[in-house]
C-alpha cells in the first residue's frame, strides 16, 4: 500500500474558511440603514449571549470594534465572570499545502460546562503569512434565554490598530454546522463541530496528555516562530483531550435544547426532525488509527449507538468486547505503511439526538436498536436507512396523521417511527439485522418481503456482531476498513462542506 499523506482533520469550529461573502450583506445581521450606520443596537437586539453583551459596550454604530482577538477573549470572558488565567488555546494545522495553523480559544477553560459558552477561532485564511492574523476570527455564544448559539464574525478594518468590521449571523456559519448540504437544515440546530472528537486527533496539538501524529514535525517552521502565533500560545496552548470536553458539552447543550420540542403540541414537522437523526446522518466525525498499533475507535466498524444501546439494556454486562471495551484491534500496519486515517463515522451529535429520545422515555431501546440493525455494517451514511426516513416523509407529507389523537410531540413520535420502520418491525423476535442490505441475499430477502429468516432477539444480534467484529480483527480487516473509508469518504466530501480531505479519495467521481 502506498503511504498515505496525513492531513488534517479539520474542525468545524467557526465555520468553513473560503465561503464568498455575501456583496449585499452589511454586516449588521441586515438592520442597518441605507447609509451603513446606527445598526448595531437594533442588530444585537433580543441577544443575550455573552457576545452580544461584549459588543453592547464597545461597538460603533458602524459595527467597528476596537482591538485584536485578544481584546475580544478579554472582554467576553468578563462578561462571563471568567479570571484571565482560564484561558486556554488550541491548534490544529489546516488542510492547506502549507499545513496553516487555526488556533481556537476558550475562557472559563477549567469547567467545560461554562466554557462550552463561548468559542473563539481565527481564520484559515491569513494576510499577514507566515503569521496568524489577529484581526481576522469567527466566535459564536450560547443564548440562554433563546437556547441557541449566535454567531459572528471580525475582519479586519482600516489599517493597523483600527480594530475589526463586524458581520453578525454570517452565513457561511452555518453550512459546516447545521447538516448536509442536500438536506433541509432549516429544522436542524447550529452546533459545535469537531470532527476529530476521539483520540488520536491527528495533527492535532495532543500534548501534554496524548502524543501528537504529526503536528511539532509538521507545522511551517516559519509559522510556529512568527510572533502572533506564539503569543497565542504562550502559556496557554492545551490538549485536544480537553478541547473535545468543551464541544461534548456544547453538543449537549444544543441536544437538550433540541428536545424540549418532544413537550410541544403535536406537529408534524417538529416530531418528524427528532426522528430524523435515528436515520439519517446529520453530522460525521472522524476517527484515526492510534499510531501504529492497529488499534482505532470500535465507531469505525460499528456505530456507536449500538454499543451504547447495550450499555443501556444492562450496563457492561456482556461478554462482548464490542460493547465492553469499543476498541477495534487491527492487524499492525506493515513496514511501510501508514496507518488508516480519517475515517467517517456517524457523528456524535446525531447519536445524542437518538440516545436522548431513548433516555427521555419517548421511543423504548429496542425501537432504537431495530433501526441500527438495518445495514449494520454501514455504521454510516446508510442509503437505506435514510431512505426509509424519506420515503415515510414523503407518504405523510400527502397522507398526514390525525394530529387531534395527540396531545405532544412525545405522543406522535412512536406512531411516525411506525410509519417509518412499517415491514422491519418483526412478529417474533426484537429486530431484524440486515448485516448489508446490498448483498445478493438481502436484495432478494427485500424485494419479497420474506425478511423473517433476519430476524434476531437482542442478544443473538450482539452475537451476530461480535463474530463479525472478531473477523475484522484477522488479516483482510484492515483492507475492509481502507475500503469503508474510501467509500464514506467521497460521499463526505461530496456531502458535507466541513468533511477534511480523506486520504485515498482523490478519484472519487465528482459528477462533473
Amino acid at each position: 500500500m502506498k503511504k498515505l499523506l496525513w492531513l488534517t482533520l479539520v474542525v468545524g469550529l467557526a465555520a468553513c474558511g473560503g465561503d464568498a461573502a455575501d456583496p449585499d450583506d452589511d454586516g449588521l445581521g441586515g438592520k442597518a440603514d441605507e447609509n451603513g450606520t446606527g445598526g448595531i443596537s437594533e442588530a444585537l437586539d433580543g441577544r443575550e449571549d455573552p457576545v452580544a453583551a461584549y459588543l453592547r459596550k464597545v461597538a460603533s454604530d458602524e459595527g467597528v470594534v476596537p482591538g485584536t482577538y485578544q481584546d475580544v477573549l478579554d472582554g467576553v470572558g468578563e462578561q462571563m465572570g471568567c479570571d484571565p488565567s482560564t484561558q486556554r488555546t488550541f491548534v490544529i494545522l489546516l488542510t492547506k499545502a502549507d499545513l496553516f495553523p487555526r488556533t481556537m480559544f476558550t475562557v472559563c477553560s477549567d469547567d467545560p460546562t461554562t466554557a462550552s459558552q463561548f468559542f473563539l477561532s481565527t481564520q484559515s485564511e491569513s494576510g499577514l503569512m507566515p503569521d496568524v492574523d489577529p484581526r481576522n476570527i469567527r466566535m459564536f455564544a450560547w443564548d440562554s434565554s433563546a437556547r441557541t448559539y449566535r454567531t459572528y464574525e471580525m475582519t479586519p478594518y482600516g489599517e493597523a490598530g483600527e480594530g475589526m468590521k463586524l458581520d453578525i449571523e454570517p452565513a457561511r456559519c452555518r453550512s459546516c454546522h447545521t447538516g448536509p448540504a442536500d438536506m433541509d437544515s432549516s429544522a436542524i440546530p447550529f452546533s459545535p463541530v469537531m470532527n476529530e472528537l476521539v483520540n488520536p486527533w491527528t495533527l492535532w496539538n495532543a500534548e501534554p496528555d496524548f502524543r501528537s501524529h504529526k503536528f511539532e514535525d509538521t507545522i511551517d517552521p516559519d509559522v510556529a516562530r512568527a510572533r502572533v502565533y506564539s503569543e497565542m500560545l504562550d502559556g496557554r496552548l492545551d490538549s485536544a483531550a480537553n478541547f473535545e470536553k468543551h464541544i461534548r458539552a456544547g453538543m449537549e447543550r444544543v441536544t437538550t435544547a433540541r428536545l424540549r420540542a418532544r413537550r410541544n403540541d403535536a406537529n408534524l414537522g417538529e416530531s418528524m426532525a427528532l426522528l430524523r437523526p435515528m436515520f439519517c446522518d446529520e453530522t460525521l466525525n472522524y476517527v484515526s488509527e492510534n499510531h501504529d498499533t492497529g488499534d482505532t475507535h470500535a465507531s469505525a466498524a460499528i456505530d456507536d449507538a449500538i454499543r451504547r444501546l447495550f450499555l443501556t439494556i444492562r450496563g457492561d454486562n456482556w461478554p462482548y468486547d464490542f460493547i465492553n471495551d469499543g476498541k477495534l484491534r487491527l492487524p499492525v500496519p506493515q513496514a511501510g505503511d501508514e496507518p488508516v486515517a480519517v475515517i467517517p463515522v456517524r457523528g456524535e451529535a446525531t447519536i445524542q439526538v437518538e440516545l436522548s429520545l431513548v433516555s427521555r422515555r419517548v421511543l423504548t431501546v429496542e425501537q432504537a436498536l431495530r433501526v441500527r440493525a438495518l445495514d449494520w455494517k454501514r455504521p454510516a451514511l446508510s442509503e437505506f436507512r435514510c431512505g426509509l426516513f424519506e420515503d415515510a416523509e414523503a407518504r405523510l407529507a400527502i397522507t398526514p396523521p390525525d394530529l387531534s389523537a395527540y396531545a405532544r410531540n412525545s405522543d406522535l413520535i412512536p406512531v411516525l417511527y411506525d410509519e417509518i420502520m412499517s415491514g422491519f418491525i418483526p412478529a417474533s423476535g426484537d429486530l431484524i439485522s440486515l448485516p448489508d442490505v446490498s448483498s445478493e441475499d438481502a436484495v432478494a430477502a427485500l424485494e419479497t418481503g420474506a425478511l423473517d429468516g433476519y430476524a434476531r432477539t437482542n442478544e443473538e444480534f450482539a452475537q451476530e456482531v461480535e463474530a463479525w467484529f472478531d473477523e475484522l480483527q484477522e488479516p483482510g480487516g484492515r483492507e475492509w476498513l481502507e475500503a469503508q473509508r474510501i467509500e464514506r469518504g467521497c460521499v463526505a466530501q461530496a456531502r458535507f462542506s466541513a468533511a477534511p480531505h480523506i486520504p485515498g479519495t482523490d478519484s472519487c467521481e465528482t459528477g462533473d
